[in-house]
């Protein structure tokens, strides 16, 4: 499974998660061993292939009346003909500090989408304990300091970085961050999604990385 798939279950029976590719909402409910799934709403982002077939299985097993089954930090259910078989381990939610954040999509409003094609894999952000806001663009590294307050995160651009030229691609989405990371920003962090976002609704989407790649 993709390091940032997720499901996560609300109190009010709401439950909300990704695929590692669209997020995706449904809701729940519970009657002894019995989990019934009713899938709601799922953006419709393309990725690669690997997992867009991963994102399938997963709705597909997410779905129905399910056979639940708790044993320590595991939840296992369980379709009724035990085709299909979802085990979800729970997880701390990553801290916005100290957190590798890899870029993996933009927002525009209410619209989510994928990276330019051909700069994917090497945007991140890392906010430090210090109150410096450091990683790469897409292209140059930079850095910055930053400062939060509430669910406001605000850069102290503009953010100083190095001079390199890339492709079109890379340089497309480091303008747009370079242009993003200067100012107020309202920032959530959902499990190990982190979502920012300026006055205009223009923002960013991005996935905690595995402990020790900070």
């Amino acid at each position: 499974a993709p390091v940032d798939a997720r499901v996560a279950f609300g109190k009010d029976g709401r439950v909300t998660g990704s695929g590692g590719c669209n997020t995706f909402n449904a809701t729940v409910t519970v009657k002894g061993d019995t989990v019934t799934a009713s899938p709601g709403q799922m953006t419709e982002i393309a990725c690669s292939d690997d997992r867009m077939r991963f994102e399938k299985q997963l709705v597909e097993a997410f779905s129905g009346e399910l056979k639940g089954t708790l044993r320590n930090d595991t939840l296992t259910l369980t379709s009724p003909d035990g085709r299909n078989v979802l085990a979800l381990t729970a997880e701390r939610p990553a801290p916005l500090r100290g957190t590798a954040w890899k870029v993996d999509g933009l927002r525009s409003g209410q619209t989510a989408s994928s990276l330019p094609a051909g700069s994917e894999g090497k945007a991140r952000i890392v906010l430090g304990e210090d109150g410096k806001v450091t990683g790469n663009l897409g292209c140059n590294n930079f850095s910055a300091t930053a400062r939060t307050d509430g669910t406001t995160l605000t850069v102290e651009g503009p953010a100083a970085t190095t001079r390199m030229m890339c492709t079109g691609p890379q340089m497309q989405l480091e303008t747009k961050l370079y242009a993003l990371l200067d100012g107020p920003l309202t920032y959530r962090v959902d499990h190990r999604t982190l979502t920012l976002t300026d006055a205009s609704g223009e923002g960013l989407t991005a996935t905690a990385e595995p402990a020790g790649r900070a």
